[in-house]
């Protein structure tokens, strides 16, 4: 304590603070115990309690348990330093904690076959029992391999044994006895027989073959002619027609056409097949060979497929490092491709045959292979520079020390370095202008071009680029000749295919003006009166589209000009790919030219639901089709009813189908086309019907009326007696019963300005039924139709005539009507001459008298109805048909809502679909919204909710506005009317996905999260979880919990296994239960203090310390034993070697002590034989200890241990042990009381023990250790 001014200042001992020093320091406040530690506050520190595994001053350093190699170094590829314990990783072959164990590769038994299994180190041999071999014995020594079968028998395995299936003659084990087969000679036509055992061989002569000669050789199915010669078989023999230019047996001998005089002496003759050439010198030509060449001339190639022109000899290259090719080219239209110059190497210089591509020059560049072990180089002609432009073009190929050089116009166009440099050229070579001729199928091109080349030559030099080049671009036809090095000049072109024309002169100086152009500068612009030709233009198109729509796409006309098409335009504003409903639609293309010349390409595009359906035959009838139009794709038929039957209602000649797609006559296009059916036909009645006025003076009366039908009744009636007209007459009267007669009362005012002056008419009408029409006379039968009759019997015999009673009443001959008519029951129709009933699916209408359909929703399935019958309840709801005129009640559908149709080929109602509407109830189709209009609903009922189309990505919302595709859905326009869901388990990145590919992305479910570079799901690990799908990441764990599993999908799977309590704990009482999140296990570890798995843990003290020492522990659970008596050790199992060393000395002093003890004896027992005494009585010990000195006395034995102190030394009758004095307390006070018979307390109180002096020696004497014999000093001592 320091005196301060008004206070004091406490410095404070080390671990206490506060101002009265007052407060102890708590070092383990900061937790500076690491690795589960446990913290013990000090005075001045702390002290760490580390976990078994861990040690240091913070428990910071780990203890490596493999340090000491406890794992089997045989067995052991590498030991894991673990917490607390170590893992021995085991080598192949090897098991155990320590990989101590080898792993017994018998205990399969894998040998086989009784095989003995010796066991190694990862593996296992196996002692096969004869007969056996391989890895597990499994083999069968084969006896067949040593092939003992004879005469090609087949060799069988046996168990140390073989069979052998001999061939047809043989016998024996070995198949060793064969027959004699050469004998007789089986070969024919003088073959030689050769006999191997299990058959015979025949050696055939030249001509013939087989297996015993019976085969004449044919050389003609062998080819044996060769060089396209005729082949002829003459039985015998055979013989090859040669082909001109061959001779020999076989063809295979090229004759020589060259002869002494073949060729003028100046020139070469060179043979070639059937024919040969002279080939002048150099520069010369001619029949003599005497001309100059002549080079002014172009060759012209029509034929870019065959056109072709070749030398017809090979020249001699004479080049060993340089080259140089030059030409003009020129392409007779503009962007033509096409090979127009080809060299060729060859073996010699007189055949092509062999041949090889060296350069090969077309249309984009020039292609060189002049190597073949080098790689093929390629040399492209500038794009702004190209050949093919109709213009002549200078082309030179330069090669010379390893340079490659391609140059145009005189302009390096290419150049490749390192090319070839230090390799010859082949020695010949060929020259192909146009198509190439390739010696075998490998070629560049397949096709020449169309054009002209003129001046091609190659030198045998490098020609310079600034001067000579440039020379020969300047003008092709005063270009100098090089003669220089000239291998090649323009000539010798003379083996032509095809189209190749030679022209003279040249018009190689010629420039070619482009289209519409003319004159020297092609400045004057010609006069085009010439239209567009049109090379292509479509037909017309039908397109078949189920649901309204259809992207539509045709080949476009094509246009040519011979100035050149300016713009092509479409009228309709048509293009290819667009989308269109039903219907027809116009396409017109017009091309114009510069000089507004124009072309017209139009057709039609027909867009159907289908095109022309196929029709079924009428109903009692058939039809009859052909086709017609432009590839016979229209259709008409006719339709006709079987016999005695009719149709009941009128039909058209013709049925047609045409461009439209649909059946004609119709009234509604979109209904399908049914033909009408037909009914049974019978004869009609036949009627006549007369209509006359009777105009009267007098009062129309009925009476009156009455008196002119009886005129007209008797009248018919007569008539009919004579005729016999009527359909049904009264027997024997004749009348007729069926006559309709109605006489009508009419007032007319004949005078329209007097109204008092009325006229009365009767009006007559007649209907007289009769059976027949012509009729015939009763008695001259006389034939005559029923008409005349009437007529004549009105007009010509006044019959209807009744002024005779009715006065001032006379018949109106003006008036006169005469007509017929048939009549038919209800519910049939005339179809003259016949009554035929309403055909099913129709009625008869009072109203028209017509056979009418069904209507819409009614049915009618029989004939000859005044009515159809409604459809039955479908659903709850009246049925409905998709057309009038249905027959039967199958034909009845489900009446479905607006907003959907009935699916005939389902039978179920369908929403309309997005884009399509239906008003009204009972339809079998919707409306098409129209191009480029969408519906929300799939089911809707008016054309108001038909919107304009949303882009892609999108789609109509309800309030027909466009929204964003969901997440895990796409749009096309055009192409889904509404979001597509992404296929199943792929989901969009994000909103508007607008085709199927942006489902890029999984769908990742609870448990799982999206990584997203990976682009895939992963489960949550443990100690995660995930409750919602499509997350980025998983959740972790409430500390100190994790998850049983991976992919956990709540937080309810979190848990700590150490938190179980009762009988569901998984650790020892005395252990710590640890969790390991990274495996969401747990680890028992047992307290310090303790040992075991963790499961079970026992006390570190028990059977710890040895010879019944004391086990403490320490603050760490260490243990450590307090050892009693001389033992010592960690565990009290070692004797001090102080005791060893104190017992020695003690013994030695004894020894000493009974040798002069035995002295002391003999010399007192000397005396007491001199003096002999009475020996004093035993006195029994008050104490009751009644202990017996001598061996093997149990008693003795306990009252001399240790605890009694006694001072006589302990002894045993085992010879080994000796002498042992483990407690030798008061050797000094034994003496004294030995040799001066002194006694202190000890020994006056166990007086009854040892007895007086003399009893003592007595004893000491009979029972003295007398030592060993046999050993030595030393060994005597160490004992």
């Amino acid at each position: 304590c320091t005196d301060l001014v008004a206070g004091f200042l406490c410095s404070c001992d080390l671990g206490f603070t506060g101002k009265h020093c007052q407060h102890l320091i708590d070092d383990c406040a900061s937790d500076p115990c690491q690795n589960g530690g446990s913290c013990v506050d000090m005075l001045d520190g702390f002290m760490c309690h580390c976990r078994p595994g861990f040690v240091g001053l913070q428990c910071e350093a780990e203890i490596d348990e493999c340090l000491s190699d406890p794992c089997s170094p045989e067995g052991t590829d590498k030991c894991l330093d673990l917490d607390n314990k170590f893992n021995c990783e085991c080598n192949e072959g090897y098991t155990g904690l320590m990989c101590e164990t080898n792993i017994d590769d018998c205990k399969s038994s894998p040998c086989m076959n009784g095989g003995i299994c010796r066991d190694g180190v990862a593996k296992f041999t196996c002692e096969c029992p004869p007969g056996w071999t391989g890895a597990r014995c499994e083999k069968d020594i084969g006896s067949c391999t040593n092939q003992p079968c004879q005469n090609d028998a087949n060799c069988i395995d046996l168990f140390q044994d073989f069979f052998c299936v001999c061939p047809s003659g043989t016998d024996g084990k070995q198949c060793e006895t064969a027959p004699e087969r050469c004998i007789g000679n089986p070969c024919m036509h003088g073959g030689s027989c050769q006999d191997f055992g299990s058959g015979l061989n025949c050696t055939c002569p030249r001509d013939y073959s087989g297996v015993g000669c019976q085969y004449e050789f044919d050389a003609c199915q062998a080819n044996v002619c060769q060089n396209g010669a005729t082949c002829v078989d003459n039985g015998p023999g055979y013989q090859c027609i040669c082909p001109a230019g061959y001779t020999g047996k076989n063809c295979d001998q090229d004759i020589i056409d060259c002869k002494e005089n073949s060729c003028p002496p100046t020139a070469t003759c060179i043979d070639l097949t059937n024919r040969f050439y002279c080939q002048c010198p150099f520069n010369l030509t001619g029949d003599d060979c005497r001309k100059p060449i002549q080079i002014d001339y172009d060759l012209s190639f029509h034929e870019p497929s065959a056109s072709s022109a070749a030398l017809v000899v090979p020249f001699h290259m004479q080049a060993e490092d340089s080259l140089t090719i030059g030409m003009w080219v020129q392409f007779s239209h503009r962007d033509e491709p096409g090979v127009f110059f080809t060299l060729y190497s060859t073996p010699s210089s007189h055949s092509v045959q062999g041949r090889r591509a060296l350069i090969q020059a077309h249309s984009s560049g020039v292609q060189v292979s002049l190597f073949p072990e080098l790689q093929d180089v390629f040399l492209a002609f500038h794009e702004y520079a190209t050949i093919n432009d109709g213009q002549w073009h200078h082309i030179a190929i330069v090669w010379t020390q390893g340079t490659l050089t391609l140059i145009t116009e005189g302009l390096i166009a290419g150049k490749v370095e390192n090319y070839g440099s230090g390799k010859e050229l082949p020695q010949y070579a060929w020259v192909v202008l146009g198509k190439p001729r390739p010696d075998s199928s490998k070629a560049y091109t397949e096709a020449g071009f169309e054009g002209k080349i003129t001046k091609v030559q190659i030198w045998n030099r490098a020609l310079d680029f600034t001067n000579e080049i440039q020379k020969q671009v300047r003008d092709c036809r005063t270009e100098p000749v090089l003669h220089t090095g000239l291998v090649l000049t323009w000539t010798g072109y003379d083996d032509i295919n095809g189209g190749v024309e030679r022209m003279v002169p040249s018009h190689c100086s010629q420039h070619i003006c482009p289209p519409g152009y003319t004159g020297p500068e092609c400045d004057q612009l010609t006069v085009d009166k010439l239209p567009p030709h049109v090379d292509y233009c479509p037909g017309d198109l039908w397109v078949i589209a189920r649901n309204g729509s259809a992207v539509v796409t045709w080949d476009e006309p094509r246009f040519t000009d011979n100035v050149g098409v300016v713009r092509v335009e479409e009228k309709g504003g048509h293009r290819p790919g667009q989308t269109l409903l039903w219907g027809t639609y116009h396409v017109a293309y017009v091309a114009f030219d510069a000089a507004g010349n124009s072309a017209t390409c139009a057709f039609k595009v027909y867009l159907l639901s289908e095109f022309c359906p196929a029709l079924a035959d009428p109903v009692g009838g058939v039809q009859m089709c052909k086709d017609w139009g432009s590839g016979g794709q229209f259709k008409v038929c006719e339709i006709a009813c079987n016999s005695g039957l009719k149709f009941s209602q009128p039909v058209p000649k013709f049925y047609t189908c045409s461009a439209e797609g649909f059946w004609r006559p119709t009234n509604d296009p979109s209904l399908p086309m049914v033909y009408p059916a037909c009914s049974s036909a019978k004869q009609a009645q036949r009627v006549f019907k007369v209509n006359m006025l009777f105009p009267t003076s007098v009062l129309c009366n009925e009476a009156g009326q009455g008196v002119l039908r009886q005129k007209v009744k008797n009248a018919i009636n007569s008539l009919n007696r004579d005729w016999n007209f009527c359909s049904h007459s009264i027997e024997g009267t004749k009348e007729c019963k069926d006559l309709n007669i109605d006489v009508k009362c009419d007032h007319r005012s004949s005078r329209p300005k007097r109204a008092n002056d009325d006229t009365a008419v009767y009006e007559l009408e007649l209907q007289v039924p009769v059976k027949s029409d012509p009729v015939s006379h009763s008695s001259s039968q006389a034939r005559a139709s029923v008409q005349r009759l009437l007529e004549g019997l009105i007009l010509e015999q006044d019959q209807f005539d009744v002024h005779d009673t009715l006065p001032n009443t006379v018949p109106d001959p003006a008036s006169l009507s005469l007509t017929s008519d048939y009549a038919c029951p209800q519910g049939q129709v005339v179809v003259a001459p016949d009554c035929v009933p309403c055909a099913v699916g129709t009625y008869y209408s009072k109203e028209t008298k017509s056979c009418v359909h069904c209507p819409v929703g009614t049915y009618q399935s029989e004939s000859g109805q005044l009515h159809c019958i409604d459809c039955p309840l479908i659903a709850g709801r009246p049925g409905v048909t998709i057309a009038p005129g249905a027959r039967t009640a199958a034909q009845c559908k489900e009446r479905c809502p607006a907003g959907k149709y009935y699916d005939d080929e389902t039978g179920l109602c369908r929403p309309c679909g997005h884009g399509f509407f239906q008003p009204k109830e009972g339809s079998f189709r919707c409306q098409l919204c129209g191009l480029g209009k969408i519906t929300r609903s799939t089911e809707a009922t008016s054309q108001d909710e038909c919107k304009d189309e949303c882009a892609s990505g999108k789609q109509l919302a309800g309030d027909g506005t466009c929204e964003q595709c969901p997440r895990g859905t796409y749009r096309t326009q055009g192409l889904e009317p509404a979001c597509v869901s992404c296929p199943t388990g792929r989901t969009t990145p994000k909103t508007g996905g607008a085709t199927i590919e942006e489902c890029s992305l999984p769908i990742c479910h609870p448990g799982t999260y999206l990584n997203g570079s990976l682009n895939t799901c992963i489960s949550c690990k443990k100690g995660t979880y995930q409750p919602q799908s499509q997350q980025t990441k998983c959740l972790q764990c409430p500390p100190n919990t994790s998850t049983k599993k991976q992919a956990a999908t709540s937080k309810t799977d979190c848990w700590n296994p150490c938190e179980m309590q009762g009988s569901e704990m998984h650790c020892d009482t005395n252990a710590y239960c640890l969790l390991i999140p990274e495996t969401s296990d747990f680890k028992c570890e047992c307290k310090p203090g303790f040992n075991g798995t963790g499961k079970v843990c026992t006390d570190v003290c028990k059977g710890y310390c040895e010879n019944k020492g004391t086990c403490v522990k320490d603050a760490r659970g260490q243990p450590s034993c307090r050892c009693v008596g001389s033992f010592i050790g960690p565990h009290c199992g070692q004797k001090s070697e102080f005791a060893y060393i104190a017992g020695g000395i003690a013994a030695t002093v004894v020894f000493l002590i009974i040798i002069a003890l035995f002295v002391w004896m003999i010399c007192a027992r000397s005396e007491r034989r001199r003096e002999p005494k009475k020996l004093v009585a035993q006195t029994n010990d008050q104490t009751g200890s009644q202990v017996n000195f001598y061996y093997g006395g149990a008693p003795y034995a306990e009252s001399v241990a240790p605890s009694h102190h006694s001072t006589y030394a302990h002894y045993y009758d085992d010879e080994e042990d000796g002498w042992e004095m483990p407690n030798f307390y008061n050797e000094t006070y034994m003496k004294e009381s030995l040799h001066n018979g002194k006694m202190n307390s000890l020994a006056r109180s166990n007086a009854s023990i040892y007895g007086n002096k003399d009893d003592l020696y007595d004893r000491l004497k009979r029972h003295a250790y007398p030592g060993k014999k046999d050993k030595s000093d030393s060994e005597s001592e160490g004992q």
